[in-house]
């Protein structure tokens, strides 16, 4: 029991308000003085209440009579209701009772830990067929404090046992929080990914006849950890069977045991609880029998599928998801822990249908055995719940169980060894990309899976397939987290050669091509590479990118094929935003080709969990892909809110309240309304989204919201701001000095803050005739600008448009970073520095300041106001104006009138160029009003407008002012319906800290 004491004052019968973001039972103790002179009597309870203290949801009251000077103590016991935000004691009075007071308060409370504590409709399926334990090892201390304390680590359990023959089947069954692969007799025979999607393994052909070795290898992501494990064998027709349980008879240890996966672990394994226990509640059940539809490679093509009609439709520039020509609502939800029957109940009843089902090893057994029982399992059990859902089956061809049987198709690390790595440093064997028999072998078992479900009548609730590959299904290559480079499999530099060859490289040369030693990519770690030594590891890193993206490209197309077009695909790319800041996980995870995945046929939809950096509440939150550019290449973007919320045992940004999960998905939804993103939920630990009530009604208000908003939007309008960046990341160093960070992926949150609406594009779609109706635009890190785009930004160039360069956009000429091209591009003469330099600027031009000077960056008057990198932070290379007559100076040095940040007015357009790199919302205010932008918001919250919404996440609480671009019959609150103002194009918000409003209009 916790207790919490709240006085009160003794003059006073106000309400006194608790927090029950978690919902439990809760003991309040009331002190209750009569001050009268006579018998009083009245009622005093606890109201819970939802997010508004009008919003009253459930009351107790308690009568009492307080003989005259009485000091009375009266106590209620209560269950917080699944929906109530806070609980309020109250008193009411009856004949006479004014002089009764209530003057202290103690509450008691036992909140649930955890949602999952809440009964569940889950647990009537119970774990009947499970008979095994969670095991862990036996370390020391408590065994419900040791289970915890595995986090991010590895255990090792094994299990010797005897057969008396060679069985006639053969089958282990694993769950395993979190991860697991599984050895018998040392060959590697498959993996989990997830305890809530058990494995279950045909290993009849690595047992024999004698003593067999059992080994499991278990990685933990965090929280608790365990292993659930089951083992059956058969013996023909006499029906004997031999069956072993994960108990007190295996063996475990955290050390990698020497010579394992062939020798067992040192001590033994301890029971933590039995199947279906606490904290991992029903796993769902092994899947023993195989299956006889599917056991081979015999289905044939389809001639007619059983796929429902599902497009990628624009709809006023907004890419839009259609199913047989109706829109389909703009939220999915992604399996990934705990999903049984309870969650998909709460999802119809919210009215979220697009359910993403996990399908694990999605039928792929075995070198050409394909089975799909446990395929069609997972589709029923959401169906079964919810027959009207739309399935999104989601898969991972990471195979690592082909990679350990056909080790030459496996990546290598510079060693030659087997000795890549995968998320959080996890230890694995990994199948290379490129290698001929991979792409065979899963080219293969995904057309069996598509096949399959197109024949199936389970088919016809299937729109679209999550092709998943890499580390943590996001296609990083392996080794890229772990600052580990390249794939050094022969496959790999054959892939190479060919990719060089089709660039038109000379024959004998791309015959001297290799791939570059970790050593070569990291040679004299400069700012920018130069080709004239490190050639080879440029051409290289555009390979990577460009490599990664054509084997995303390579499966979705046989999805497209095997389906007649029929099927969506999707998954994880392209996080170019976030990764800008290079160094070893930008360049070698792959993401920088994105815009070659956005051309091709075969992709539809773009996932990216929402940005790590900035997500904290008070901060604005960012996108990790460039949103602009999928809507405009009509593909639609899915933004993960994967917030850890306060049900969370994840400590990434992890929310203590449910206002403060409340406020986190809030920004989320106004974030992704104004970027044109679906919003896809998930619970990576048990039910911490979709098991509280309040956050599905949450989810059930954005989809109302969005549905009473959206015949009215127009995506891409003239007064947005158009941000333009490149993924040419391979002429970066990985040195990962600062400006590269504070170019794109540090300067994202402040144009969030700056007030506008904007949109990100990449520099391959410069050319695109929508970007001309665009007054205004920002050039990031666009180094290498080919003709083509050349040419559409001197297109630009006209109509009064604004353009403003920051750093060196266009300065790469092949040969390194040249003054003369960026002085081309800008208009304005730069030239290079003769030395580092600290790119730090002081504002001198005058600045709007209609809100307090706090609110604005601590600007105190006109000017004066400071940006750019941190003081101290020096940059090898940069690119200094240089004075001309018709040059307006609007930053320099602070310490001189070296001028850093300058700007041109020609006939046609104006040329505004910032040797700085990371501009503040203050100095991006100035710059945008300049340019004739509307400015939604003056101060520096995270401002997310769009044509028909705004969104305003505060940092600090107060008055905040928004102003939209023209008057309207009525600005209301787009939660509480309130009315703020009529007939006006301003309103007057009062806001809590660390809160978002959500403000529409009519």
């Amino acid at each position: 029991m916790s207790a919490l004491l709240i006085p009160a004052p003794a003059d006073t019968d106000a309400n006194h308000v608790f927090d029950v973001s978690f919902l439990g039972d809760y003991r309040v103790t009331a002190g209750i003085t009569n001050a009268a002179g006579q018998e009083t009597s009245g009622e005093w309870g606890v109201t819970f209440t939802g997010e508004q203290p009008t919003q009253v949801i459930t009351q107790l009251w308690q009568a009492v009579r307080a003989p005259a000077g009485a000091r009375l103590e009266a106590s209620l016991k209560v269950t917080a209701p699944s929906r109530a935000w806070f609980g309020r004691v109250g008193w009411r009075a009856k004949n006479g009772g004014a002089d009764l007071h209530i003057t202290s308060i103690k509450i008691d409370s036992e909140p649930l830990k955890s949602v999952w504590d809440i009964p569940q409709e889950d647990a009537s399926q119970g774990n009947a067929s499970w008979r095994a334990n969670w095991i862990v090892v036996d370390e020391s201390g408590d065994l419900k404090a040791y289970a915890v304390i595995a986090e991010k680590s590895h255990r090792y359990f094994t299990r010797k046992f005897d057969l008396k023959e060679k069985p006639s089947k053969a089958m282990v069954a694993v769950a395993a929080d979190d991860q697991s692969r599984i050895w018998v007799n040392g060959q590697l025979i498959g993996e989990t990914t997830k305890w809530s999607e058990p494995g279950c393994f045909d290993i009849k052909p690595q047992v024999k006849a004698g003593e067999n070795l059992l080994c499991i290898e278990l990685y933990n992501d965090g929280s608790y950890y365990g292993l659930l494990a089951e083992l059956k064998a058969d013996f023909g027709p006499s029906g004997t069977e031999t069956r072993l349980l994960t108990d007190s008879e295996w063996m475990g240890s955290v050390a990698k045991p020497e010579g394992w996966p062939n020798q067992p672990a040192g001590q033994p394994a301890r029971i933590y609880g039995k199947a279906g226990s606490a904290p991992w509640g029903v796993v769902p059940d092994p899947v023993w029998e195989i299956g006889s539809a599917a056991r081979s490679s015999d289905l044939l093509p389809l001639e007619k599928p059983t796929f429902p009609e599902a497009a990628i439709r624009s709809a006023k520039g907004r890419s839009c998801l259609t199913v047989n020509g109706q829109p389909a609502p703009a939220m999915q939800y992604l399996e990934a822990q705990g999903s049984g029957p309870g969650v998909i109940s709460r999802l119809k009843r919210h009215g979220i249908h697009i359910i993403q089902v996990n399908l694990g090893d999605f039928g792929w057994k075995a070198d050409g055995l394909y089975d799909f029982t446990d395929v069609d399992r997972r589709l029923k059990r959401v169906l079964a719940v919810n027959p009207e859902a739309l399935l999104i089956p989601a898969f991972d061809v990471g195979t690592h169980w082909w990679a350990g049987r056909h080790p030459e198709g496996a990546a290598l690390g510079p060693s030659g060894k087997l000795d890549l790595q995968a998320y959080a440093g996890a230890t694995g064997v990994f199948p290379c990309f490129v290698h001929p028999g991979w792409r065979k072998d899963v080219g293969a078992a995904v057309a069996q899976l598509v096949r399959h479900l197109g024949r199936s009548d389970l088919g016809q609730r299937v729109i679209g397939l999550k092709a998943c590959n890499g580390i943590s299904w996001e296609w990083f290559y392996w080794g890229a987290q772990s600052e580990q480079f390249a794939d050094y499999n022969p496959a790999m530099l054959a892939a190479y050669q060919e990719w060089l060859r089709a660039k038109g490289i000379a024959d004998a040369e791309v015959r001297q091509a290799k791939i570059p030693t970790p050593k070569e990519w990291r040679r004299g770690r400069k700012f920018f590479r130069d080709p004239a030594d490190s050639g080879e590891v440029i051409r290289f890193a555009r390979f990577w990118q460009e490599m990664v993206a054509e084997t995303f490209d390579w499966l979705a197309a046989i999805i497209k094929r095997e389906s007649r077009g029929w099927l969506l695909v999707g998954s994880y790319f392209g996080y170019t935003l976030e990764f800008t800041e290079a160094s070893h996980l930008g360049q070698m995870a792959g993401a920088f080709a994105l815009s070659k995945i956005l051309r091709s046929p075969n992709v539809d939809i773009i996932y990216s969990p929402t940005g790590y950096c900035f997500r904290k509440l008070g901060e604005p939150g960012t996108t990790m892909p460039p949103t602009g550019t999928i809507n405009l290449n009509g593909k639609l973007y899915s933004s993960e809110a994967d917030y850890r919320t306060h049900w969370s045992n994840q400590d990434i940004a992890r929310t203590t309240t449910i206002a403060e999960d409340v406020a986190a998905f809030r920004r989320e939804f106004a974030l992704s309304f104004m970027t044109g993103a679906d919003i896809e939920l998930l619970d990576f630990s048990q039910g911490y989204q979709t098991g509280d009530e309040r956050l599905m009604a949450e989810m059930a208000r954005f989809k109302a919201i969005r549905q009473r908003l959206k015949d009215r939007e127009e995506f891409f309008q003239s007064d947005d701001l158009a941000v333009i960046t490149g993924e040419d990341i391979e002429i970066q160093s990985l040195g990962n000095p600062p400006v590269f960070g504070e170019l794109v992926a540090r300067q994202r949150p402040d144009l969030f803050c700056a007030g506008v609406r904007h949109h990100h594009f990449l520099s391959a779609d410069l050319a695109n005739p929508i970007l001309q109706k665009f007054r205004c635009f920002l050039f990031l890190n666009c180094w290498k600008l080919d003709e083509k785009q050349w040419a559409a930004v001197e297109a630009l160039k006209s109509r009064g448009r604004t353009l403003i360069f920051v750093y060196a956009p266009g300065a790469w000429d092949g040969k390194g970073m040249s003054a003369e091209r960026l002085s081309r591009l800008t208009g304005i003469a730069v030239a290079k520095a003769t030395a580092p330099v600290e790119l730090r600027a002081k504002w001198l031009a005058p600045v709007s300041l209609p809100v307090p000077a706090q609110q604005t960056g601590g600007l105190s008057g006109g000017n004066g106001h400071e940006f750019g990198l941190a003081v101290g932070q020096m940059a090898p290379v940069a690119f200094l104006p240089v004075t001309g007559d018709r040059m307006e100076i609007l930053a320099t040095r602070p310490s001189s009138e070296e001028p850093l940040v300058v700007r041109m007015k020609s006939k046609d357009w104006t040329s505004v160029y910032s040797a700085v790199p990371h501009l503040s919302p203050t100095v991006l205010r100035e710059l945008f009003r300049a340019a004739g932008l509307h400015i939604f918001s003056e101060t520096d919250d995270g401002c997310y407008p769009s044509s028909v919404m705004v969104g305003l996440h505060t940092k600090e609480g107060g008055v905040k002012k928004i102003t939209l671009p023209k008057s309207h019959k009525r600005i209301y609150d787009l939660v509480t319906d309130q009315t703020l103002g009529e007939r006006t194009n301003q309103v007057q918000i009062e806001t809590e800290a660390k809160r978002t409003y959500l403000i529409g209009w009519e």
